[in-house]
């Protein structure tokens, strides 16, 4: 009976997604932003509901760590968190926790990522004039490639990616807010350590003259794949700062028969659409030019 109430679950939400997507090309743009507001309401009640025991998945972990947080005095807090690497993972775990309802974290996250998402594809809807089924293709595009469960059980990562995308969006496409696309970029890395490689990129383009971007992109993927190979070694010279904390999250995959070979892969496709997009945003002409 689980199996089918699980799989009936996971059907409903397909279908609900597939609904979302056509609909939306009937729905007036200046009224977009309701219906995506709509669509997060309605994805954070399966976020709430989500029961992450069966799959032994990061959320698991997170109740788990949730509970050893509940019980923590406020001044024990304050110490943790002036050694804490991720302090907005800290903070959020522990404001979560003094709730007493950690399905509340799934909920969070999901009003975070998706709401810096739909903030972002209402905008570009509305700036580009896109209507009708182009728009519903577009997004329905979009919700199907971010990844919900990913979303609703990792949590950091995706909240992490979420701030750094909407902070670049703010500094390269819409140009305003500058300090505070600033501040988002390192509030980011108080998430997810991975998100180290991304402020590097950000930052040669504000440091170096933009003809560098392929000898820099070049420099950078020799950096990573000889890094792939020499984790354990890195872990250890970093050790307590976020490469090191990055380094030895990577090496935990090596355990995997292919997993060298996936990551190489996942980050070399991830340069390549950094490359392609901030070639887009900074004119693919101008980077050639003397």
């Amino acid at each position: 009976m689980q199996y089918l109430i699980s799989h009936f679950g996971i059907f409903l939400f397909c279908a609900f997604i597939f609904i979302f997507g056509f609909l939306s090309s009937f729905v007036q743009n200046k009224n977009l932003k309701y219906y995506f507001f709509m669509y997060i309401l309605i994805i954070c009640v399966f976020a709430y509901l989500f029961d992450p025991a069966p799959l032994k998945c990061d959320l698991d972990r997170h109740f788990d760590t949730l509970a050893k947080l509940q019980n923590l005095k406020f001044n024990a807090f304050l110490d943790n968190l002036k050694t804490e690497n991720l302090k907005g993972t800290y903070i959020l775990f522990y404001l979560i926790s003094k709730t007493g309802d950690f399905h509340l974290l799934p909920v969070v996250s999901v009003l975070i990522v998706y709401g810096n998402l739909f903030y972002i594809l209402n905008k570009e809807i509305q700036i580009n004039n896109i209507t009708g089924a182009r728009k519903s293709t577009l997004i329905l595009f979009v919700v199907i490639c971010l990844n919900y469960i990913a979303t609703i059980s990792g949590i950091r990562n995706y909240i992490g990616l979420s701030i750094f995308a909407i902070s670049t969006y703010m500094d390269l496409k819409l140009k305003k807010n500058r300090i505070l696309s600033y501040a988002g970029y390192f509030v980011s890395l108080m998430f997810h350590e991975s998100l180290v490689a991304l402020l590097l990129v950000r930052l040669f383009f504000i440091l170096f003259n933009k003809k560098y971007t392929f000898f820099f992109f070049g420099c950078l993927s020799g950096l990573v794949l000889f890094a792939l190979f020499n984790m354990e070694s890195i872990s250890i010279l970093f050790e307590g700062d976020y490469s090191g904390i990055l380094f030895t999250k990577l090496s935990y995959y090596e355990d995997y028969g292919t997993g060298r070979l996936i990551m190489v892969f996942a980050i070399m496709l991830n340069l390549t659409l950094i490359l392609i997009q901030l070639m887009n945003v900074y004119n693919f002409k101008q980077i050639f030019k003397n």
